[in-house]
């Protein structure tokens, strides 16, 4: 079986340095960062509140104990996840 070469990013990097997160990815995929400039969104119709852990509240107990069997153990401790 390959190696798969992967980044992992966090939503909380999103909501607290998105600069830097956009930064981490430009880098991964080996993209110059002076092409993206950042720029303001206007807010938009969805359904996401855009809330950490706001998985918690909408979730089911029975979808996150289906997650959290498929999730590998290391995986749960590398983010720190329950």
């Amino acid at each position: 079986m390959g190696e798969f070469n992967l980044l992992f990013t966090e939503f909380v990097d999103m909501k607290t340095k998105p600069i830097e997160l956009f930064h981490k990815i430009l880098k991964f995929y080996d993209i110059d960062v002076t092409l993206w400039q950042p720029y303001n969104l206007k807010p938009s119709h969805h359904f996401r509140k855009g809330l950490f852990n706001e998985w918690e509240t909408l979730l089911l107990s029975q979808q996150i104990n289906r997650v959290n069997q498929q999730l590998p153990l290391e995986l749960k401790n590398k983010f720190g996840w329950k």
